[in-house]
């Protein structure tokens, strides 16, 4: 196990120290690197969070692979569905390949 502390500070606000404990051992990998990888996996994980209760996500309803994934897929299509107007089509096009959905 490899500890990493170090601070996160924003204007206004107190600094902190945050303690990060990892099964990178990699010691090329600097601490900073692995503040900020955390930091940005925080955020993605704050976004699933927020799609899974605007969607009502909490539970897949579905109980074969194919059919959780085709759930997944139209969770997906209806969380876009509010940003359609700001996206061009070709914009969507290339997300929903992007995501494989057909």
């Amino acid at each position: 196990m490899r500890v990493v502390r170090y601070p996160i500070a924003q204007p206004g606000f107190r600094t902190q120290m945050v303690t990060l404990i990892t099964t990178l051992l990699d010691v090329e990998i600097k601490a900073a690197d692995l503040a900020a990888l955390y930091f940005r996996r925080w955020g993605i994980e704050l976004h699933f969070r927020e799609i899974k209760v605007l969607l009502n996500m909490d539970v897949l309803r579905c109980l074969s692979p194919a059919m959780i994934e085709r759930e997944l897929r139209m969770h997906f299509v209806a969380y876009l569905a509010p940003f359609g107007s700001h996206l061009n089509k070709q914009q969507i096009l290339d997300a929903w390949c992007r995501f494989g959905i057909e």
